[in-house]
């Protein structure tokens, strides 16, 4: 499978929940997770997709190095968890993939 290109929002470890913002270009706080949490692994999206909840498709990196809001990475998709979340109308799609970065030791050679 030809690796794919993820833009990451939140880095691993995170206290804090960065959202892209397109029509600036930029990176903005979005909110403070509650005491103790943080994120577990990196968040990003697919850069230039569109997904049922009208955001780009958001993607859940696993690596063991750390990253940062805007790094670009390019990864291969392991999985998808298909998921539907409450909107103002009743429920949306909001699916999340899985990826591994190309970079990555626990990506086996030849994949």
């Amino acid at each position: 499978m030809k690796p794919v290109k993820v833009i990451i929002e939140t880095p691993r470890g995170s206290t804090e929940k960065y959202s892209y913002d397109h029509e600036l270009g930029l990176f903005l706080l979005k909110k403070i997770l509650p005491a103790g949490m943080v994120f577990p692994y990196d968040f990003g999206f697919f850069p230039n997709t569109k997904g049922g909840d009208g955001d780009p498709v958001d993607v859940l990196v696993i690596c063991e190095f750390k990253s940062f809001p805007g790094c670009i990475m390019n990864c291969r998709i392991i999985g998808a968890l298909l998921a539907e979340q409450k909107s103002k109308d009743g429920k949306e799609r909001n699916d999340r993939f899985f990826a591994i970065p190309v970079l990555s030791s626990s990506v086996p050679s030849g994949c």
